[in-house]
């Protein structure tokens, strides 16, 4: 009886023992993998490109100069079915989740091993997070390249209120 208690207990501890291995390791490998993913502060800061606008004396515009024609615009003064029809189209459960809606990665996994791909499961967060760090995420398809933008997805969540999330998505994205 007590060989068999040493036994066992003696498994337990190596099986704590592999657990905190491979936790650390999990750990390092996640730190180092991020090391060089953007920093979220970056959200205030940024500005997308946008065009030079040139006015007479008067105030009228007389040309916009640049590859791109944005105009920032804040939530508050966007009507409400904007927003609502972004989240509906992009990211149903965007103020249920925390950046990563589990439920939409699932199914994307299972649309990818099954060859039938329905859409990503991107959440608007991530989108946000692949779209202003392009040159530190990227968008090839990768593993690598997930991971980061999920790291950016949880740092911007933790970092910005949803409608701040929102807002820098909808000044952000292409149409």
């Amino acid at each position: 009886m007590v060989k068999k208690m040493d036994n066992s207990l003696s498994f337990l501890y190596l099986l704590l023992l592999l657990i905190g291995i491979c936790g650390g390791l999990a750990i390092g490998s996640w730190k180092n993998l991020c090391s060089d993913c953007p920093s979220v502060a970056q959200i205030r800061t940024f500005e997308s490109e946008q065009t030079s606008k040139l006015f007479s004396h008067d105030g009228k515009l007389l040309v916009e100069i640049g590859i791109e024609r944005r105009t920032p615009v804040s939530l508050e003064i966007l009507p409400r079915y904007v927003s609502e029809a972004f989240i509906a189209v992009e990211d149903k459960r965007f103020y249920q989740h925390r950046g990563i809606d589990p439920l939409g990665l699932t199914r994307a996994i299972i649309g990818v091993l099954t060859g039938r791909n329905r859409g990503g499961g991107s959440t608007i967060t991530q989108q946000l997070a692949r779209n202003m760090f392009e040159d530190q995420i990227g968008f090839e398809k990768r593993v690598i390249r997930k991971l980061k933008e999920l790291q950016v997805a949880f740092d911007l969540e933790r970092s910005y209120t949803k409608d701040e999330i929102l807002e820098a998505y909808i000044n952000e994205i292409n149409y």
